[in-house]
C-alpha cells in the first residue's frame, strides 16, 4: 500500500540519519568497510556480507536494531538479492548538497520593481522623453536589438537586470548612438540603481514603448524614421471667430474714439490771448449777433 510504503521510506531515512550521525562523530568511512568485500568493483555485495558489516563490525558504533538493518537491506536490495552498498555510502557521505552548482531561486527583484526608475523634475522629464524618442527612432530605423548586448554582460557579471555605467556607455558607443554629456547624464540620473549600476530593463522597456507608439499611430515613414510632418505636429493656432455685430454698422472713430498717431507732447501748446483782446472779441460777437447778456 502507498501509505505503508511512505512509512517505510521514512523509517529508512531515519536509519540513514542515525548512521550518518554516528560515522561523522567517529570519523568513519563506510567505503573502507565494504570495499574489501567487493574485489571486482561491482558495487554489489551479498546480504550476509552487508549484515556482517552493519550489524557486526559497526554494531557497537552505529547501534542499529535487527529491524532497522532488515529495512535498510530491503531498501538497497537489487532484484538478484544483492545489496547496492555504494548507493548507501553515497547517501551517507554525499548528503551535503553543492549549493554553488544551483541557480539562485531569489534574484532580489521579487521585492523590487524591475522597471524601477528615478523621479526627475518636469523639465527633465520632458527632455528625457524627447531623448528617448530620438533613440527609439534610431533603433527602429537601424533595426537594432539592444537586449543581447546587455545580457552578454549580465552573464559575465552575474547581475540581474543591471549593468555598470561604463558598460552602458560602451554599448551606446558601439551601436553608434552618440549622446552629449548632458544627455548621458540625464539617462544615468533616470535609471541609476544602487549608486553604480543602471537598470537597463527599464531603459529597454521605455524604448520599446516609444517604438510601439510610433508604429501604432503611423508616425514613422518607410525607412523607420519619424516623419517630418505627421498628424498632431503642426500646431493649429487659428481661434474661432466671435460674433461682431458692430462691424460695418458703427464707425471706428465712434467705437474707439479719435485716435492720434503722434504723442500729445508733440502737439503745439495753446496760445494765451490778452484779457482785453478776449473782451473785445466777446463784445464784437454779441453786437454782431444781437445777443442779450
Amino acid at each position: 500500500m502507498p501509505h505503508c510504503r511512505e512509512l517505510k521510506l521514512g523509517d529508512v531515512w531515519r536509519t540513514c540519519n542515525k548512521i550518518r550521525a554516528a560515522i561523522f562523530r567517529m570519523g568513519i568511512n563506510l567505503f573502507e568497510y565494504f570495499a574489501p568485500l567487493d574485489p571486482h568493483k561491482n558495487c554489489l555485495i551479498s546480504e550476509s556480507q552487508f549484515i556482517s558489516v552493519i550489524n557486526g563490525q559497526l554494531r557497537a558504533t552505529i547501534g542499529l536494531s535487527e529491524q532497522e538493518v532488515a529495512e535498510l537491506a530491503d531498501y538497497f536490495r537489487v532484484p538478484d538479492g544483492r545489496i547496492y552498498y555504494t548507493q548507501l555510502c553515497e547517501v551517507i557521505h554525499d548528503s551535503v548538497p553543492e549549493f554553488t552548482d544551483n541557480a539562485p531561486l531569489v534574484t532580489g527583484l521579487e521585492w523590487e520593481d524591475p522597471m524601477h526608475s528615478n523621479r526627475l523634475s518636469i523639465s527633465e522629464e520632458r527632455r528625457l522623453n524627447v531623448l528617448i524618442t530620438k533613440i527609439a527612432s534610431l533603433v527602429n530605423m537601424r533595426k537594432l536589438i539592444l537586449r543581447p548586448y546587455f545580457q552578454d554582460y549580465e552573464l559575465v557579471s552575474k547581475n540581474t537586470g543591471t549593468v555598470t555605467i561604463a558598460h552602458f556607455a560602451r554599448i551606446l558607443a558601439h551601436l553608434n548612438i552618440l549622446l552629449s554629456a548632458d544627455d548621458f547624464s540625464l539617462l544615468v540620473k533616470k535609471y541609476l540603481k544602487d549608486s553604480y549600476t543602471l537598470n537597463y530593463i527599464a531603459f529597454l522597456a521605455a524604448i520599446d514603448k516609444v517604438v510601439n507608439y510610433l508604429n501604432e499611430h503611423n508616425i514613422l515613414d518607410l525607412s523607420g524614421d519619424i516623419m517630418s510632418i505627421f498628424p498632431g505636429r503642426i500646431l493649429n493656432a487659428e481661434l474661432p471667430k466671435l460674433p461682431r455685430p458692430e462691424i460695418g454698422k458703427i464707425s471706428g472713430a465712434k467705437l474707439f474714439g479719435k485716435q492720434n498717431i503722434f504723442h500729445p507732447a508733440l502737439n503745439d501748446p495753446k496760445k494765451m490771448e490778452h484779457l482785453l483782446t478776449i473782451m473785445s472779441l466777446i463784445q464784437d460777437h454779441v453786437s454782431r449777433n444781437r445777443l442779450r447778456v
